[in-house]
C-alpha cells in the first residue's frame, strides 16, 4: 500500500469509555491484555474471565497524514480484513459497513482525503450480534448460529479450539492511490509445454466513446526468461478493450514441481499500462508453469482411484490438514508462518489442505508454499454443518466472499485444488440437508469462471455414491484407531492392514503436546493429576462417545504403555501412541500405492496451547509424531507393516523419478542386542513403485529393514510389555557458522542396547534433523543441531524413553 496505516491506534469501549492503545492488525482480547487490563488468555482458565470484551462495541481511532489526489488520480481506504461487523468513518463520513471477515473493503475517498485525517472503525460485538439469529432449523456442531456468521467457524469453539472468538482489524489497512484509469486485475494461466498466457483487465474500456482519447494506451508485458535471469521476453501492443490477453511461448520451460518430485520455479512477470510512453500502472507477480488433473479412474472393479497429476506427474500426496496458527488472527506474525511452513517442508510434506472452518489463508501462507513446492487443498469456509443457502442475504454474502477469494488466489502455482467446504451435512452420510446447491453449482460455478485451471470438488469428503465417507471412491475421513477404544491395539493393526480407500485426506489421531509446553500454560499446582483445566483445554468430544478427550488419551496410554504417573511420563507416553499409530497407518496407505492416491493427518498445528491432534504444538515445538512423519514421507522408504495377527511385512516404497538399485539387510534382534538370521537382497525399485518384500522371519523382540542408510522397525510385543535400557553415548562435534548465520553442529549417538526414542531437548527456535528416534543395538545415527544463535554442546540435553518415563513431576 502506498500509505499503511499499520501501527498503533487507540481503542476506546463503548460502554465505559475506556481507552487503551492498540495494534493493527490485532486483536482486541490481546490488545486489553498488552494493556495490563486482563492475565494472559492462553495460561490456565483465564479466557473465560476475559469474554466479556467479546460482548462490548468499540471505536478504533487513528489520526493520521495523507496527501491529496492528483489530478486523473483516484485515493482508495482499503482495509484487507475486520473481524467482522464494522461501520468505517473517514473524517466523520460514512464510508461503508462489514459483515464478512473474508472481505477486502475498498472506499473511494478521493474527496474526502486531506492533510490531516482521522480514522474511525466502529466494531460490534459479534457474540450480540448472533443472540438475535435464529437458526433452529439448522444443524451444526459447537454451535448453529454461526453458520450464519462468516468469519473463523472454529472460533466458537471445536474439538481442538475455545470459544474465544478473534475480534478486530485483523489484516492490513492503508492508502492507495491509483490513476483514474488503471489496471484492475491480472491471472494467467500456463501449461506443461512452457505456453504461458497473461489476461490484464482494464477499468475503463477503449472501445467506448467517453474513453477514445486512451485509444493509443499500451499493455507491456514482461516475462524472464529463466527463473534467476536478468534476461526477459517482452511484449508491447495496443490496449484492445477492457479485457486483453498476451501469450509467451517458452522453449525450454523450467516447471513448477513439488517438493520430492522436482523443483518449485517461479518466473518474475509483470504488466504495465502506458500512455506516451510513460508507465501510468504496473502490476508485479511470480507465476509457476504447471498444470493440475485430479483423475479418477478405476483401479478395480470395485473401487475408483482419486489422484493428483501435476505436469502430467502421479503425485503420491503426503501432507497433513493445516487450521489457523492463531485463535486471534490478528497476532499471527510473518515469523510464525515462516516457521511453521518450513516445518512442513522439511518434513517432506508436499501437500497442506487449508480447513474450511478456518480462514482463507494470509498471503504469506501461500507465497512461502509457492516458494517451498507444497501443493495446497483450498477449502471454501463452510464446516460441519448446514449451509443456509434458503436465505438470500447470507448466499449474496458469501458469493462475494468466494469470487474475491478466487481472484485473490488464483495466481499461486501452489493451490491445486478447490473444495466447497468440510463435511457438510450429509458428508459423511446419507442425510441431505441445506447447502447442496451452493457446493453443487454457485461454488463450482464461481471456480469455474474465475479460475477454470484447478479441479474443484463440492466438500470434503466426497464419493461418487450416496454415502459421502465412502472409501471406495474420492477421498475418507476417519482412522482405523478408533477401535483400540473398544478393543485392543492388535485390533486396530488388523484393521489398518486390510483398510482400503482412494484417498485419506482425515486421518485423525490425538496425541500430547510436548511436556515443557504444559509448564507454559497450566499452573504448576494443576499439572497432575489431569483435571479440570484439562478437560477444558482438551475441549469437547463431540462423537458420541463416553469418553472425554482426557479419558480417551489416558486409556490409548495405558493400552499402549502402561498407566502414566506424571504429567511427563504421560506427555511422552502419548505422543508416542500418536506417533506410532499414524506411522502405521502411513505405511498401510503408502502400501497401497496402487489404489490410493494419498495420505493426511489431522493436523499439522494448533490453535492455542492444548495437545491433542497436531504435529507442531503452539509454541512451534514438533511432536514426536511430527518427526515420525517425516522419516515415513520420505520420497524413498522401508517400512514393515504388522497385521495385527502376529504377522510383519517388509516394503520398500520409491516415490521419486527415478528407478534405484538399492541392498536391504532385514532381520531381527532382542533388545540386549542379540540378532537372529540377517537376510541380505539387492533389488531395484522402479520409480513411483511399491516392492513387497514378503513375510519377515520373527525372531526377537524387534524386527528391522535397513536400506540406504535407513532403518525400519517394528516391535513383536505391545510396547508395556518391553522393557528398554538407557544405554547408549553421544558425542558432538564442534560448532560451525554457515554462510546463512546458522550454527550447526553435529551428533552422533551410538546404542549398546536397542535405544528408544532418543530426543535432543533444545531450546525454542534451536532445529534438529531427526529426533525421537529408535537406534539398533550397535547401531549408529547422527544429526545436525541448528541455531540461530551460538549453541554450547554442553548445554544441550539428550535423553530416550527410559529416563523420560522415570522423570520426577516437575522437573524440566
Amino acid at each position: 500500500m502506498d500509505y499503511s496505516l499499520n501501527g498503533e491506534w487507540l481503542l476506546t469501549c463503548e460502554e465505559t469509555g475506556e481507552k487503551i492503545p492498540c495494534a493493527v492488525p490485532g486483536d482486541i482480547t490481546v490488545d486489553h491484555y498488552r494493556a495490563g487490563k486482563i492475565a494472559d488468555p492462553y495460561f490456565g482458565m483465564n479466557y473465560k474471565n476475559a469474554r466479556f470484551l467479546l460482548e462490548r462495541d468499540y471505536l478504533y481511532e487513528k489520526e493520521f497524514s495523507a496527501r491529496k489526489a492528483d489530478d486523473g488520480e483516484r485515493a482508495f481506504l482499503v482495509f484487507d480484513g475486520i473481524d467482522t461487523f464494522a461501520d468505517i468513518y473517514l473524517n466523520g463520513v460514512l464510508l461503508g459497513s462489514t459483515e464478512n471477515m473474508f472481505l477486502r473493503y475498498k472506499y473511494d475517498v478521493t474527496a474526502l482525503i486531506r492533510e490531516k485525517n482521522c480514522l474511525h472503525v466502529k466494531i460490534y460485538s459479534t457474540l450480540v450480534r448472533m443472540k438475535a439469529i435464529n437458526a433452529d432449523s439448522y444443524f451444526a456442531c459447537f454451535n448453529k448460529e454461526r453458520i450464519f456468521v462468516r468469519k473463523a467457524q472454529c472460533h466458537f469453539g471445536w474439538d481442538w479450539a475455545p470459544d474465544l472468538p478473534g475480534y478486530g482489524i485483523w489484516a492490513d489497512v492503508g492508502l492507495v492511490y491509483k490513476p483514474e484509469t488503471a489496471i484492475a486485475g491480472v491471472r494467467y494461466t500456463a501449461d506443461r509445454f512452457g505456453n504461458v498466457t497473461i489476461y490484464t483487465e482494464l477499468n475503463y474500456n477503449v472501445r467506448k466513446d467517453e474513453y477514445a482519447e486512451y485509444r493509443g494506451d499500451v499493455l507491456r508485458y514482461t516475462l524472464q526468461s529463466a527463473p534467476g535471469s536478468e534476461e526477459s521476453l517482452v511484449l508491447e501492443f495496443p490496449v484492445g478493450g477492457a479485457k486483453n490477453f498476451r501469450s509467451f511461448r517458452l522453449k525450454e520451460p523450467r516447471l513448477w514441481m513439488p517438493i520430492g518430485y522436482g523443483t518449485p520455479n517461479l518466473y518474475k512477470y509483470s504488466v504495465e499500462l502506458m500512455r506516451g510512453g510513460a508507465t501510468i500502472d504496473r502490476f508485479d507477480g511470480e507465476l509457476g508453469i504447471r498444470e493440475v488433473e485430479l483423475v479418477q479412474a478405476p483401479v478395480s472393479e470395485d473401487m475408483m482411484g482419486f489422484r493428483l497429476y501435476v505436469n502430467g506427474v502421479d503425485i503420491f500426496v503426503k501432507g497433513s490438514n493445516w487450521v489457523p496458527c492463531e485463535c486471534f488472527t490478528g497476532v499471527a506474525d510473518v515469523e510464525r508462518y515462516e516457521t511453521l511452513i518450513k516445518l512442513a517442508a522439511d518434513a517432506g510434506m508436499n501437500m497442506l489442505r487449508v480447513w474450511g472452518g478456518g480462514i482463507y489463508e494470509k498471503e504469506i501462507f501461500y507465497q512461502l508454499c509457492d516458494k517451498y513446492g507444497i501443493l495446497v487443498w483450498q477449502d471454501f469456509m463452510f464446516a460441519c454443518a448446514d449451509i443456509p443457502e434458503n436465505d438470500p442475504n447470507f448466499v449474496n454474502n458469501v458469493t462475494d466472499e468466494c469470487i474475491y477469494q478466487v481472484k485473490r488466489l488464483r495466481n499461486h502455482p501452489s493451490i491445486v485444488y478447490w473444495c466447497g467446504g468440510n463435511e457438510k451435512t450429509g458428508s459423511c452420510g446419507l442425510l441431505k440437508q441445506y447447502g447442496d446447491n451452493l457446493v453443487d453449482i454457485t461454488l463450482r460455478g464461481i471456480v469455474e469462471h474465475y479460475d477454470g485451471t484447478r479441479p474443484y470438488v463440492r466438500q470434503s469428503p466426497f464419493s461418487l455414491t450416496d454415502v459421502g465417507n465412502d472409501p471406495e471412491s474420492g477421498e475418507t475421513h476417519g482412522t482405523a484407531f478408533d477401535i483400540v477404544h473398544q478393543t485392543s491395539y492388535d485390533e486396530f493393526l488388523r484393521q489398518s492392514f486390510e483398510r482400503r480407500v482412494a484417498f485419506a485426506s482425515e486421518c485423525a489421531v490425538m496425541g500430547s503436546c510436548v511436556a515443557k509446553s504444559y509448564r507454559d500454560f497450566v499452573p504448576a499446582d494443576e499439572l497432575w493429576p489431569m483435571g479440570e483445566i484439562y478437560e477444558d483445554r482438551f475441549c469437547d468430544n463431540p462423537y458420541g462417545a463416553l469418553m472425554s478427550f482426557v479419558q480417551r488419551q489416558l486409556k490409548m496410554v495405558d493400552i499402549m504403555f502402561g498407566e502414566a504417573n506424571s504429567i511427563d511420563e504421560f506427555a511422552i507416553k502419548s505422543m508416542a501412541g500418536q506417533a506410532e499409530v499414524l506411522k502405521a497407518e502411513v505405511v498401510n496407505t503408502r502400501r497401497k500405492r496402487n489404489v490410493c492416491g494419498g495420505f493426511m493427518n489431522w493436523m499439522f498445528d494448533d490453535i492455542w496451547p492444548t495437545g491433542t491432534w497436531a504435529l507442531i504444538d503452539y509454541y512451534l515445538r514438533p511432536k514426536m509424531a511430527y518427526y515420525a512423519l517425516k522419516r515415513e514421507y520420505a520420497p524413498f522408504r522401508a517400512a514393515i507393516a504388522a497385521d495385527g495377527t502376529g504377522k510383519y511385512y517388509g516394503y520398500l516404497f520409491n516415490d521419486t523419478l527415478e528407478d534405484r538399485n538399492v541392498s536391504v539387510v532385514m532381520g531381527g534382534v532382542t533388545l540386549e542386542g542379540v540378532y537372529g538370521k540377517r537376510v541380505q537382497r539387492d533389488i531395484m525399485v522402479p520409480k513411483c513403485s511399491v516392492i513387497e518384500l514378503g513375510e519377515l522371519d520373527i525372531f526377537g523382540d524387534v524386527l528391522y529393514i535397513c536400506c540406504e542408510g535407513q532403518t525400519a522397525c517394528a516391535f513383536t510385543k505391545l510396547f508395556k510389555e518391553l522393557k528398554f535400557r538407557s544405554d547408549y553415548s553421544v558425542s558432538f562435534g564442534e560448532s560451525v557458522q554457515d554462510k546463512n548465520g546458522m550454527y550447526r553442529i553435529k551428533a552422533k549417538v551410538k546404542a549398546n542396547a536397542f535405544a528408544r526414542m532418543i530426543h535432543f531437548e533444545l531450546p525454542d527456535g534451536v532445529t534438529v534433523t531427526d529426533n525421537w528416534f529408535d537406534i539398533l543395538p550397535g547401531g549408529e545415527t547422527a544429526v545436525e543441531i541448528m541455531s540461530p544463535q551460538p549453541l554450547d554442546s554442553r548445554n544441550i540435553e539428550v535423553s530416550d524413553y527410559v529416563k523420560s518415563v522415570e522423570r520426577k513431576n516437575g522437573r524440566v
